[in-house]
């Protein structure tokens, strides 16, 4: 086997920093349209009460409207009342007058029940509404910094990239082509010897390959075909 250039370590750490910033650059977005459905939740609350209170308020209007009409019928029966000339015509008016009347105290309770529902929505809705706006600040400001982490990540995975690709090179085309196999069907493409072990697939190592990689020897993971590398040393 070959000997590896030591920036195959460096290799190694180029490609966890890429890694890392991948990850950031998958969940910064998430993170951003999660504040979003906080701040889209927050404002739909506000339109289910203003929707109710729109409704109320409409029944509201409608029973208004029916004690009016109830109230000019009872009205001129009321006034023919006044100048009937049997008593079997004031006592069918009168009955006429005693339904509108007892119609309009039922219209009556149920405004002061609507009106009732509208006072409670409408400090519901201050409650909620205000939430809401604070919420959409709130989801503003934070929405703006994750946007400029997510840019100030984009920038520097491509710099870390870059910074991949020329340790690739520099490392020449064996480890190259070794690289690029084992990319093809992995998101990373080099593992550390841990436990006497593959880091990327946990598979034991025999001790020449280990013994080899330590020597700085180029191999890859017969199971897993990621690059070995040594594990980070132990701090005392």
């Amino acid at each position: 086997m070959e000997a590896s250039n030591p920036s195959l370590l460096q290799l190694a750490e180029s490609e966890a920093a890429v890694l890392a910033l991948e990850r950031e650059r998958v969940r910064l977005p998430q993170a951003i349209a999660a504040a979003e459905a906080r701040a889209a939740s927050a404002r739909e609350v506000a339109a289910q009460v203003r929707a109710r209170l729109e409704t109320a308020e409409k029944e509201r209007r409608a029973c208004e409207a029916q004690v009016q009409d109830q109230s000019s019928k009872r009205g001129k029966f009321q006034a023919q009342s006044a100048v009937v000339k049997t008593n079997k015509e004031y006592t069918t008016l009168l009955h006429e007058i005693e339904t509108h009347s007892a119609r309009i105290a039922e219209l009556e309770d149920a405004i002061l029940l609507v009106m009732e529902a509208i006072e409670s929505a409408s400090e519901e809705l201050k409650q909620v509404a205000a939430t809401a706006r604070q919420t959409d600040q709130e989801v503003a400001k934070e929405t703006g910094e994750l946007r400029a982490q997510l840019a100030v990540v984009e920038k520097g995975l491509a710099v870390r990239v870059d910074e991949r690709n020329a340790l690739l090179i520099a490392l020449g085309p064996r480890v190259e082509a070794l690289y690029a196999r084992v990319m093809k069907t992995r998101s990373n493409g080099i593992a550390r010897i841990e436990h006497a072990g593959c880091s990327a697939c946990h598979r034991t190592l025999p001790p020449e390959v280990m013994n080899r990689v330590g020597a700085g020897e180029v191999h890859a993971c017969a199971s897993c075909h990621c690059i070995l590398v040594p594990g980070e040393a132990r701090r005392s």
